[in-house]
C-alpha cells in the first residue's frame, strides 16, 4: 500500500483546520467549496441549510408524510417499554442527548 505524502507548502489543510481551528475559522475556510457547489448546483444551498439546521430539519417534518404504520406488527422483545414513550424521546433528544 503506497501512502499519500504530506503537503509540504505550508498551507494548513482541511482536516487539520478541522480538527485544530475554532468555529469561524473552519467556516471560513469551507466558503469556497461552498461557493463552488452552489455553483454548480443551485439547488444545493436551500437542501444544504435545511439539512444543517434544526428549524430546517423541523419544517421538513412537518410537512413530511407520516409513516403508515406497520399491519402486521407483532409482540416485541422490549417487555415493559412504552413505544411512544420511546419515540417521543428520540424525538425531543435524539439518539444521543447533547450531540447537536
Amino acid at each position: 500500500m503506497k501512502l499519500s505524502t504530506p503537503d509540504t507548502s505550508g498551507a494548513a489543510s482541511l482536516e487539520a483546520i478541522a480538527r485544530d481551528g475554532s468555529l469561524l475559522r473552519r467556516i471560513a475556510v469551507r466558503i469556497p467549496t461552498y461557493l463552488k457547489d452552489l455553483r454548480e448546483n443551485p439547488a444545493w444551498l436551500p437542501m444544504f441549510v435545511l439539512a444543517r439546521t434544526m428549524p430546517g430539519r423541523r419544517m421538513h417534518w412537518l410537512g413530511a408524510k407520516r409513516a403508515r404504520p406497520v399491519a402486521n406488527a407483532g409482540d416485541t422483545m422490549f417487555a415493559g417499554v412504552e413505544r411512544g414513550a420511546v419515540v417521543d424521546a428520540l424525538r425531543s433528544d435524539g439518539l444521543f442527548s447533547g450531540l447537536v
